[in-house]
Order: C-alpha cells, then structure tokens, then sequence
C-alpha cells in the first residue's frame, strides 16, 4: 500500500467515531449511530419542547452576529478544535473552522475549512442549519508530508442559551469529500458534531 494510502486510511479510522480502540461498539455499529444522530437533530430543530418555546418567549432578544465555540469531547482526546461563525444577514452565516490532532507515534493530521450555513428560519446562528464547506487536510508523518482537498455538507442546530443568548450549543451530521493533492483516490468520510459550546457575542 501506498505511503499516502496509508497514511489516509489512518484518518478515516479516526474521523469514524474517535478510533476502533476509544470506542469499537460505536465504530461497530456506526451506520445505525448516524441514523439515530440525524433523527434527534432533526427532531430537535422541527418539534421545539414547550419550555422551550416558554423560555424564548421570556427572553429578551439580543442579537448576537458571532459565534466561538470548540468541540470539548474531542478536545479531551486531544483533538483540538476551533470555529468562527459570523451572522451576515438574517438567514446566513460563514465561518472558519481548525482542527489538529497528534496521532501514533510522528503522525499529526490538520485541517482549515471554510463554511456558509443556511438558517431557513431567518433566526442566524441560532435553529436549524445546513451548510457547505470547502478546505485543506494534511497528514504528515515524520518528514513525510500528504495533502488533499475536501468539500462536504453539514446539517445540525444551534441554540442560543441564557439571558442574553450568549451560550452556545449545537450538535449535528454531515460529510466530506477529500481529493486532490497526494490522495491518491477520492473518498468519503462522515462527521459527526457531537457538540459544540462556545460563546455567542
């Protein structure tokens, strides 16, 4: 197997839930666990509860166009994460987001994207989103060094919590295609937003 073959195989085995040894029960049934993310987001953004329909109505508006948040899960398995999401009208956001984590031995993966999320109830950056990225991946191992590019989707929701909606949280799913550069053949990862808490201003 190529040296860059291997070197994204290696990514993929992280990307699909943390790694088999973290978790092989989800990386097992990993199908069923996007299935069942993707029916609590979309349940979550289109049968809003009753406290909290309450809890918006209570609340003063305050509208926040930024958003810095991280992935604190990941962050724990020192995968390191930052996004920056920007309001530019009622119904649409574009952001930046990093990530870099340290693998086995000489390997470190990094990635930068940038986004434009659709919010269709014109409430930006808070509800139900879906949203485009385009960005760079590297994976370098010692002095070797593979890059690729990737453009993927994402469909989640936010909330902004608290008195002056200044909380942040969202979760969701998506994917993305890597290509280019010295991957040697297309290919398709999920992703998976398990949560994401910030601080909207």
């Amino acid at each position: 197997m190529a040296k860059n073959s291997y070197l994204w195989l290696k990514r993929r085995e992280i990307v699909e839930v943390l790694c088999v040894k973290k978790n092989p029960t989800i990386h097992k049934h990993s199908p069923m666990m996007w299935l069942i993310a993707g029916l609590i987001v979309l349940t979550l953004g289109i049968v809003p509860t009753n406290g909290m329909a309450e809890e918006e109505s209570e609340i003063t508006e305050v509208v926040n166009k930024n958003v810095l948040s991280t992935n604190p899960i990941l962050d724990l398995f020192t995968w390191f994460n930052i996004e920056y999401e920007r309001r530019i009208k009622p119904n649409g956001t574009i952001g930046l987001a990093a990530s870099f984590i340290d693998l086995e031995g000489d390997e470190e993966f990094m990635s930068v994207n940038a986004f434009y999320r659709f919010y269709p109830q014109d409430r930006a950056p808070s509800g139900f989103f879906f949203g485009g990225r385009f960005g760079v991946y590297n994976v370098e191992d010692g002095n070797d060094s593979e890059s690729a590019f990737g453009f993927g989707i994402d469909i989640a929701y936010s909330w902004l919590l608290g008195k002056r909606r200044n909380f942040a949280v969202s979760l969701g799913i998506g994917a993305i295609r890597l290509f280019g550069g010295d991957l040697d053949t297309a290919t398709t990862l999920p992703t998976l937003r398990l949560i994401n808490i910030g601080f909207a201003f």
